[in-house]
């Protein structure tokens, strides 16, 4: 039953993330249409919001946290969390940008330098949260499932006496 909360937990992440890119995709082609824009943008700023409460939920469940320390949760979780916080303010920045300034219908907002600095920055920052993130879910969910491998296991050692033998199993994964 763990393996499939395990499974659900990545799938869930992984479809989150990759949300994020269609969305950083293809509000491009609905420039001209800004009532699309805007519920691209708060789609998008949801699905960010819902991958950092998965994400929360992912290390609210790790042993450190359970047992109280927080220094190893700092340095597991440290990094993302930050990526998070600056990934998010830009790309919340870019839409907050771009919402105001259609509706004081000011339509040369792509051709400001701020604005192309802000969309430049946020394009670029985004590959290095999608590297960070997607390297942290996949080595978090590998520790979990390799966890779940160390389990006992049930082996007949006499044959037709059906006498049992517990032993212990753990298999590494490359």
């Amino acid at each position: 039953m763990l393996i499939n909360i395990v499974a659900i937990a990545l799938v869930l992440q992984l479809l989150l993330l990759v949300a994020d890119i269609v969305f950083n995709t293809i509000v491009g082609i609905f420039y001209l249409q800004p009532q699309v824009q805007v519920a691209i943008y708060i789609v998008q700023d949801v699905v960010l919001l819902l991958a950092a409460g998965s994400f929360c939920a992912l290390f609210c469940s790790s042993w450190y946290y359970v047992s109280g320390l927080l220094q190893p949760v700092f340095r597991l979780f440290g990094g993302i969390v930050l990526c998070w916080f600056i990934y998010f303010g830009l790309t919340l920045g870019m839409h907050v940008w771009v919402i105001t300034a259609w509706y004081q219908n000011d339509s040369s907002v792509p051709f400001l330098p701020g604005y192309r600095a802000l969309f430049t920055v946020q394009r670029l920052f985004s590959y290095v949260y999608y590297y960070v993130y997607l390297r942290k879910i996949l080595s978090r969910t590998h520790r979990n499932v390799s966890m779940l491998d160390k389990r006992p296991l049930v082996k007949d050692v006499d044959g037709p006496n059906r006498s049992v033998q517990i032993v212990s199993s753990i298999q590494l994964r490359g």
